[in-house]
């Protein structure tokens, strides 16, 4: 999870912590995310410079291993070749890099004279791309030539073939002109991803972006430079990037870590995923718990990029009521969300809804800071604690705490809770704070009437009512099988839809309970095939879903069987349930895709979120479809698509169309020369169109399921 911290609109610069919650015990693993963008050199400078300091000093040059320190790669020296080896800095160079790339050939522009090659900034490639290109240390610029993805494997220094890991690396990128297509993906020593970060864009400009962990587990790093390669031109749908200096550490040998992977996108500023590493039970890591996805009824709303998004036919607020606030999580409901903004000196809540007296969002406690949010129908809920003990700058607890204070911040941290009363058992806004010094809260979570609570060994606790009836015979920890906990099972993550419980135990399976739960107890998954993380397990109004171990959800219960747009085959990395539909965010491209009963609009995200392709959709007996869009810059023409389905019809609800406006939308409906009026001229291959006025969204291929 991640936040940016804005600066400026010329350079927004952004030192991001990234810390969540592991699937079995809590790491100690976080990482901080440094990115920035400008018109010129200058303007990423001190995003540069701090990720070094970051690093550590010194800067250690091309000398022997050293413990601590970091090293530059810029391309500056004259003895490094146009086409360059793979492996040249770290045997000619030993600066501890080796890159690996489709047909391992890459190119270094500017050669000295003596190599008797042509080029500036890469006009012997790409003479347009030169154009665009102003490097960070001038003259000399590196990229793949038969492809945009680098891959950049750590050795140890002058040890050619000794592989070593690393705590950070980052680099300089240069005309990155789309969002959320260059990024940096870094790996453990089993190939796991630790984060996935995206560069921000400047057109013609320069970037910086980097990632550094506190501890050296970082194996390799996977650069994507947009997404076409050097030689390609650029346009409205092609983005070539360069690459200028890096930097980054290496250690003397490799560490192997046993790691559990939990994929996620963040969105703030990077979206990244963390892999976190068990840790004896012992060990407390008071952390972040964070959302990027909170579904509401009849409306979705994410965080991305520092932008809060709200999609829906009728939406409680605007992404233009939110802009400008540094947003670590969003949590939503019927009617309202609450997001935790970030600061120098706090975390607070902030609430928003149709209704600025809906008790939700004005008893929000904004004196206070929290670790997290969570609403329900009827209240919400954040975790507290005394924030002297926090650093929050790194988004974690201050690091030369003493014993007795970190005694201290385990003691403090609590739920409080706000909103309306039920009349009945009110018992949620009042939660037992079943936490202690050896076992803190770890997170918190609100469901229609009900407030659960886990603790980090997994114990947990529940208030309040599930349907009308009282949903649990105790308040008081659970440590054996009780209403609160039927198997007496331990924890890992827990999730409370609007009457039902869900949670990972900690041997790997998923166990609910409640009203709903008793009737989802027959469909729910067996088995422990499952990423068992925060963030992966969802729970809305009669139905849940969980992210399978390779990231596709298996969604159950009764409300499945009445979803108008079915359970996605794709990969997530994190995924969200509102009331009866759901959303994640997709592996392949972080892109938003939504499912479930969706007739209002909250399943089709934005033109900036949602995916390229979707599949077509059985409304119709088969053939083809024509779409029509009037006032679409992007296509250049008034033409959207005429696809060929193959049996199956577009799906005029949204996914198919073309601009998020409202417009008329044309298909085919018998033969006669006259179309409706303002329909294209008719052809032999366009017969007569009956007129529809729907809400588009933006332009989709046709996809066969």
């Amino acid at each position: 999870m991640g936040f940016l911290t804005r600066l400026s609109a010329v350079a927004a610069m952004t030192a991001a912590a990234v810390a969540v919650v592991s699937a079995h015990r809590p790491s100690g693993l976080r990482a901080r995310v440094v990115r920035a963008r400008g018109a010129a050199a200058g303007d990423i400078t001190p995003a540069f410079e701090k990720f070094g300091r970051l690093l550590g000093e010194p800067d250690n040059g091309s000398g022997p291993p050293a413990r601590d320190g970091r090293r530059s790669i810029n391309w500056d020296a004259d003895g490094v070749p146009f086409k360059m080896p793979g492996d040249f800095f770290n045997t000619v160079v030993p600066r501890g890099a080796v890159f690996d790339a489709k047909r391992g050939e890459f190119r270094v522009s500017n050669p000295p004279p003596v190599q008797h090659i042509v080029d500036n900034r890469f006009t012997s490639l790409n003479k347009k791309l030169a154009l665009q290109l102003l490097p960070f240390s001038a003259p000399r610029l590196f990229t793949p030539l038969k492809d945009n993805v680098v891959k950049v494997r750590f050795e140890v220094p002058g040890k050619r073939g000794v592989k070593a890991t690393t705590t950070g690396f980052g680099a300089v990128l240069l005309d990155v002109d789309r969002e959320r297509l260059t990024s940096l993906e870094y790996f453990d020593v089993h190939g796991r991803r630790l984060a996935k970060v995206f560069a921000p864009a400047k057109r013609g400009g320069l970037s910086f972006l980097g990632v550094v962990f506190n501890k050296p587990v970082v194996s390799y790093v996977r650069m994507t430079l947009g997404n076409r390669k050097v030689t390609d031109h650029g346009d409205g749908h092609r983005d070539v990037v360069v690459a200028d200096d890096f930097l980054l550490t290496t250690t003397s040998t490799m560490r192997p870590v046993v790691s559990v992977a939990l994929s996620l996108c963040v969105a703030a500023a990077a979206a990244a995923s963390i892999v976190l590493t068990p840790v004896a039970a012992q060990e407390v890591d008071v952390s972040l718990v964070t959302s990027l996805l909170g579904l509401g009824n009849e409306f979705s709303a994410a965080v991305i990029d520092d932008t809060v998004f709200v999609w829906g036919d009728v939406t409680p607020y605007a992404t233009a009521d939110v802009a400008g606030q540094d947003v670590l999580s969003i949590s939503s409901h019927n009617n309202y969300s609450c997001l935790l903004l970030t600061g120098d000196s706090n975390n607070n809540v902030f609430c928003i809804g149709n209704d600025p007296a809906d008790p939700r969002v004005s008893g929000a406690r904004t004196d206070l800071s929290y670790l997290q949010v969570s609403t329900g129908d009827l209240h919400a809920c954040g975790l507290t604690a005394d924030f002297q003990y926090w650093d929050f700058a790194a988004q974690a607890p201050r690091a030369s705490l003493t014993s007795a204070e970190t005694d201290a911040f385990h003691a403090s941290i609590e739920p409080v809770c706000w909103g309306s009363a039920s009349g009945g058992n009110d018992s949620y806004l009042t939660p037992t704070n079943i936490g202690t010094t050896a076992d803190p809260i770890a997170e918190v979570q609100t469901g229609e009437s009900v407030t659960c609570t886990r603790t980090h060994s997994g114990r947990v606790s529940c208030d309040g009512l599930l349907d009308n009836a009282d949903a649990y015979t105790t308040t008081q920890e659970v440590v054996g099988p009780s209403a609160d906990n039927p198997d007496g099972v331990l924890f890992s993550s827990i999730i409370v839809g609007y009457d039902h419980v869900c949670g990972f135990a900690t041997d790997g399976r998923v166990v609910c309970w409640g009203a709903e739960g008793s009737a989802l107890v027959g469909s729910i998954p067996s088995g422990t095939d499952f990423q068992g993380t925060s963030g992966t397990l969802a729970n809305g109004r009669g139905f849940s879903c969980v992210l399978r171990s390779d990231g596709t959800p298996d969604c159950f219960g009764f409300l499945v069987s009445f979803w108008d747009r079915q359970t996605p085959t794709t990969s997530f990395d994190v995924i969200a349930a509102g009331t009866s539909h759901a959303c994640g965010i997709r592996k392949e491209d972080s892109h938003i895709e939504c499912w479930g009963v969706c007739g209002h609009g909250e399943c089709v995200p934005p033109l900036q979120l949602a995916p390229e392709t979707f599949s077509c959709s059985e409304l119709a007996s088969g053939g083809t479809c024509m779409l029509f869009s009037r006032n679409d810059p992007t296509l250049g023409s008034d033409l959207c698509s005429t696809p060929t389905c193959n049996g199956f019809s577009w799906d005029l609800q949204g996914e198919c169309l073309c601009t998020r406006e409202t417009t008329d939308v044309w298909t085919f409906a018998g033969a006669t020369p006259t179309p409706a009026p303002g329909a294209p001229t008719p052809s032999d291959a366009l017969v007569r169109c009956n007129a529809v006025t729907r809400t588009v969204y933006r332009r989709f291929s046709c996809q066969v399921v």
